[in-house]
Protein backbone atom coordinates (compact mmCIF):
# COMPACT_ATOMS: atom_id res chain seq x y z
CA UNK A 1 0.00 0.00 0.00
CA UNK A 2 1.39 3.29 -1.02
CA UNK A 3 -0.02 5.71 1.43
CA UNK A 4 -2.34 5.73 4.69
CA UNK A 5 -5.48 6.91 5.49
CA UNK A 6 -6.36 9.56 7.37
CA UNK A 7 -10.07 10.19 8.76
CA UNK A 8 -11.66 13.01 9.78
CA UNK A 9 -14.32 13.68 12.20
CA UNK A 10 -16.33 17.08 12.99
CA UNK A 11 -18.36 17.15 16.32
CA UNK A 12 -21.89 17.60 15.70
CA UNK A 13 -22.13 19.68 18.52
CA UNK A 14 -19.20 21.98 18.64
CA UNK A 15 -18.19 21.33 15.25
CA UNK A 16 -14.31 20.75 16.94
CA UNK A 17 -12.56 18.78 13.82
CA UNK A 18 -9.78 15.89 14.42
CA UNK A 19 -8.05 13.82 12.01
CA UNK A 20 -6.44 10.26 12.67
CA UNK A 21 -4.18 8.92 10.35
CA UNK A 22 -4.39 5.17 10.24
CA UNK A 23 -1.39 2.74 10.12
CA UNK A 24 -1.27 0.66 6.93
CA UNK A 25 -2.59 -2.01 8.99
CA UNK A 26 -5.22 -0.15 9.92
CA UNK A 27 -5.85 1.25 6.08
CA UNK A 28 -6.51 -2.18 4.73
CA UNK A 29 -8.89 -2.98 7.02
CA UNK A 30 -11.07 0.24 6.52
CA UNK A 31 -10.57 -0.55 2.78
CA UNK A 32 -11.70 -3.69 2.87
CA UNK A 33 -14.73 -2.26 5.68
CA UNK A 34 -15.67 0.04 2.77
CA UNK A 35 -16.29 -2.94 0.89
CA UNK A 36 -18.13 -5.65 3.46
CA UNK A 37 -19.46 -3.14 6.19
CA UNK A 38 -20.18 -4.84 9.23
CA UNK A 39 -19.85 -8.10 7.55
CA UNK A 40 -16.27 -8.15 8.89
CA UNK A 41 -17.30 -7.22 12.48
CA UNK A 42 -17.64 -4.80 14.91
CA UNK A 43 -16.15 -1.54 14.36
CA UNK A 44 -14.45 -1.35 17.57
CA UNK A 45 -13.07 -4.81 17.11
CA UNK A 46 -11.69 -3.83 13.89
CA UNK A 47 -9.97 -0.37 14.88
CA UNK A 48 -9.41 -0.45 18.51
CA UNK A 49 -7.25 2.14 18.51
CA UNK A 50 -9.33 4.33 16.87
CA UNK A 51 -10.39 7.04 19.73
CA UNK A 52 -13.88 6.33 19.40
CA UNK A 53 -16.18 9.58 18.74
CA UNK A 54 -13.68 9.62 15.62
CA UNK A 55 -14.88 5.92 14.63
CA UNK A 56 -18.58 7.28 15.05
CA UNK A 57 -18.12 10.22 12.85
CA UNK A 58 -15.49 9.41 10.01
CA UNK A 59 -15.65 5.55 9.64
CA UNK A 60 -19.20 3.79 10.68
CA UNK A 61 -20.98 3.65 7.06
CA UNK A 62 -24.38 4.14 9.36
CA UNK A 63 -24.08 7.34 11.41
CA UNK A 64 -23.92 9.70 8.41
CA UNK A 65 -20.97 11.57 10.34
CA UNK A 66 -22.33 12.15 13.70
CA UNK A 67 -20.36 12.34 16.39
CA UNK A 68 -19.62 13.48 20.03
CA UNK A 69 -16.29 15.01 21.08
CA UNK A 70 -15.11 14.29 24.45
CA UNK A 71 -15.37 17.56 25.51
CA UNK A 72 -18.73 18.01 24.63
CA UNK A 73 -19.45 14.41 26.28
CA UNK A 74 -17.85 15.74 29.44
Amino acid sequence: MSGCVEIVARCSCCGKKETYSMSEAESRVYLEYLKYGRELGYIQDLFPDVPAWIRSGGIDQYSNGFCICPDCCG
